[in-house]
């Protein structure tokens, strides 16, 4: 599946080289490959196209923080929430992962605790986040 998606976002970003969504939805298809560096060179030719699409700058912090630049992750993360102040409560998520990389649990968990609903998948980065803070019945 990923083999064809690569192919027709291939396809799509040669009929239109300035369509940053082409761009961006092939950084996700090398992300899911494993793909890190080509991944990162795409989500970057997507933001220079789009500079002002928020999703783009913080789901380009996946990599980023994969790779350990966890500063350029936050960066990019606040200049999105900067863009969109109505941003979705996932970017808070993404927040605490990036502060918990850096070693900042305590920032991390005020980061989490922003979300409106703490969804399913989240509480695994809250135990962690609670691990890291010595909490452990809360984690």
């Amino acid at each position: 599946a990923l083999k064809r998606a690569a192919w027709y976002a291939d396809k799509a970003s040669l009929l239109a080289p300035e369509d940053a969504d082409a761009y961006y939805v092939r950084a996700r298809i090398h992300t899911e490959a494993g793909e890190l560096e080509q991944a990162l060179a795409r989500y970057d030719q997507a933001i220079a196209l789009n500079p002002s699409n928020p999703d783009f700058l913080v789901r380009s912090t996946d990599v980023l923080l994969y790779i350990g630049r966890t500063d350029e992750a936050i960066d990019r993360i606040k200049q999105a929430m900067g863009i969109d102040p109505f941003y979705p409560d996932w970017y808070n998520w993404q927040m605490g992962w990036a502060l918990w990389e850096k070693n900042d649990c305590a920032a991390a968990l005020a980061a989490m605790r922003r979300m409106s609903r703490i969804p399913s998948g989240a509480h695994r980065m809250l135990a962690g986040i609670h691990a890291c803070l010595g909490n452990k019945r809360e984690a």
